[in-house]
């Protein structure tokens, strides 16, 4: 039988619950989709992958199996499981903490003061979704950055044999970054990445959870104060929903710090871009708007995970 618990806990403070059920939602739909996101940065990078350039995903995919075999699609998924349950647990528990710490008390003050207590309830919801979704994907990729670009280059590095690959495994790539970057070199892209979290996560988690609500909120007018949870159905539309939204949206911003992140290793006055904004412009000039959209195929399609991720983070919170 699930275990009712007050309201009140969990408030002010990070809620093992949360972080918890985060972390395991987040392990499964990364695990599960780990071949299509090798298949997506494998095109998103293509320009530092051998053999790439024009290629459909499915070319990608067979090149991948023939040359590498079945296990390389999972190449580079410890750390980016390791980042994903990381990160899905972080945003989720500061997420709630920033609703009850940070978000709440500032949208309190700003709520317009002649509305109807319920309209003014209403709206807090809205906008405290929104901020603690941004605040909390901003932490969480504060915290974890260097795992994400270990999971890039890693994922980038192609052949069968150690011989041919340039990283032996995760070790390998912070003791060679850090020797020819030092320690910001694990950093390569972050100032954009952090925008690109925030608002994605603003998005993602924010949008999810403000659409969540305004949904019960029309349930509760139309059949008044009897509990009508969501089914099945509308958690995986809406979950879906805010996945394709927010990845479309943020895929460009995605292609910049990837880029940015391949630069690790390679002599300043060698490299192809200046900086972030320098980044947007050659990309630009170079191959248009769609230079920022390379592998948004099988990135819609990876979008599933994310969306499994926020039914399975509802259901395993609901039950712990």
């Amino acid at each position: 039988m699930k275990r009712s618990r007050p309201e009140h806990e969990g408030r002010r403070g990070l809620n093992w619950r949360d972080a918890l059920a985060g972390a395991a939602a987040g392990t499964v739909s990364k695990s599960a989709m780990a071949p299509v996101e090798r298949v997506k940065l494998l095109m998103q990078l293509q320009g530092s992958a051998d053999g790439i350039a024009g290629q459909s995903a499915w070319k990608v995919a067979v090149n991948v199996y023939q040359n590498e075999g079945i296990l390389a699609f999972w190449r580079g998924n410890l750390p980016n499981v390791m980042r994903t349950a990381g990160q899905a647990a972080l945003n989720m528990a500061f997420m709630d903490y920033y609703k009850e710490v940070a978000s709440s008390p500032w949208v309190q003050k700003t709520i317009i003061e002649h509305s109807t207590q319920e309209e003014v309830q209403r709206r807090r919801n809205l906008a405290v979704s929104f901020i603690s979704g941004g605040l909390a994907g901003g932490s969480a990729t504060t915290l974890l950055y260097p795992t994400e670009f270990l999971r890039t280059r890693l994922a980038m590095d192609q052949g069968r044999s150690k011989g041919v690959r340039k990283y032996n495994g995760m070790r390998d790539v912070v003791v060679k970054t850090l020797k020819s970057d030092g320690l910001w070199g694990l950093y390569q892209g972050y100032g954009i990445a952090l925008w690109g979290s925030v608002i994605y996560r603003l998005l993602f988690l924010g949008g999810h959870d403000a659409i969540k609500g305004e949904l019960q909120y029309f349930k509760k007018q139309k059949y008044g104060e009897h509990e009508y949870p969501m089914t099945m159905t509308e958690r995986l539309f809406l979950a879906q929903s805010v996945a394709l939204a927010a990845g479309t949206i943020c895929y460009p911003i995605d292609s910049v710090r990837r880029r940015l992140m391949m630069q690790a290793g390679v002599p300043e006055k060698n490299r192809k871009y200046r900086g972030t904004i320098d980044c947007f412009l050659v990309v630009f000039k170079q191959e248009g708007i769609g230079g920022f959209y390379l592998g948004i195929g099988p990135n819609l399609v990876r979008s599933i995970g994310g969306a499994l991720m926020l039914v399975a983070y509802d259901l395993i919170k609901d039950n712990l």
